[in-house]
């Protein structure tokens, strides 16, 4: 399998990562046989991540830096920046996965799957590499965030991969329907359900490095239109 291995926003304390991500992530795709590209659709906003050098360290195939104007949604969602645990930082998330995916469909080449993954990350033991990608599936940790998924890092087919990544532009048509689209996790919930895209756990145990690390959000701190999500996240679970 040939796979594209997507970064999207910040790099910031990647270079204390980088040999667990050799180690525990490029490590089992070698020893499947696998091979890969290496994609980043980077924020221009940060200017103290040392992007160039990233580039060189991971072998980045295609690269990108540009910047998102969040001024123009903001007559659109309504809201102040900060409203208790929303935040428009989501959004940035939301862009730069649609623009990597943009990166990846215009290279022209065939993947089999695509890896989506923090820099930030570093991995305790090797990743689970499925032998076949199911359609319509994202590969998720078993890490919860708000007792829903989260999205440090997932998988799938390309075709499947994509269409989450199409999020960025049905952004209005959610807030339009009464989503909350500010918070990322519900939001990407909602939009598996919208796409029928099941979805397959496995362990990976990881920490975030520390200067990027920030604390869980408060569940019960959800409005209850959000806290109603949380009991259905387990019925898309392919056991």
């Amino acid at each position: 399998m040939h796979w594209a291995i997507v970064f999207i926003g910040r790099v910031q304390g990647y270079e204390k990562c980088i040999e667990s991500y050799k180690k525990h992530i490029l490590g089992p795709l070698k020893a499947a046989g696998h091979t890969w590209d290496v994609y980043l659709s980077h924020n221009a906003r940060n200017v103290n991540d040392n992007v160039q050098a990233f580039v060189k360290d991971y072998d980045v195939r295609t690269w990108e830096q540009v910047e998102f104007d969040i001024e123009t949604l903001k007559s659109l969602i309504g809201l102040p920046m900060k409203d208790g645990m929303y935040n428009y930082n989501a959004f940035y998330m939301y862009y730069h996965m649609y623009r990597v995916g943009k990166l990846v469909k215009n290279s022209g080449i065939h993947y089999s799957g695509i890896l989506y993954l923090r820099a930030d990350m570093i991995f305790e033991e090797d990743m689970y590499v499925a032998p076949m990608l199911e359609d319509n599936t994202l590969y998720t940790t078993d890490v919860r965030d708000c007792d829903m998924f989260e999205t440090n890092l997932f998988y799938g087919t390309t075709a499947s991969i994509l269409r989450f990544f199409s999020l960025y532009e049905t952004l209005d048509k959610y807030r339009n329907e009464g989503r909350a689209i500010l918070h990322q996790t519900a939001t990407f919930f909602y939009h598996m359900n919208q796409l029928n895209l099941g979805r397959v756990e496995f362990k990976l145990s990881y920490q975030l490095e520390a200067n990027r690390r920030v604390g869980n959000w408060d569940w019960y701190a959800l409005p209850p239109h959000l806290q109603h999500l949380t009991h259905l996240a387990d019925q898309i679970v392919k056991k």
